[in-house]
């Protein structure tokens, strides 16, 4: 599942979705849930930037999660800029 602007939705709901997704069972609903890719782009910027509205899902707090995110760094260094940007 694909997130855009997932940095936006708070950390508590996209790890209850995550958590829902990996309650699926093959036996149960025909799908393995916890092998479930699970990404967006957790961007943090304008009206989000540094928990202006709560912990969101952002690229900082995703860590351990088992929710992956767009490595904006990695995009900004291939078009050209600094990885460090």
């Amino acid at each position: 599942f694909r997130f855009d602007l997932m940095g936006h939705l708070t950390l508590k709901c996209i790890k209850r979705c995550r958590a829902a997704l990996d309650e699926l069972s093959l036996d149960e609903h025909g799908i393995d849930g916890p092998r479930l890719l699970m990404y967006g782009e957790g961007w943090e910027f304008g009206e989000i930037a540094k928990n202006a509205r709560g912990t969101t899902a952002c690229q900082r707090h995703l860590a351990g999660s088992s929710i992956g995110s767009f490595n904006d760094g990695l995009r900004s260094a291939e078009l050209g800029g600094s990885a460090f940007e």
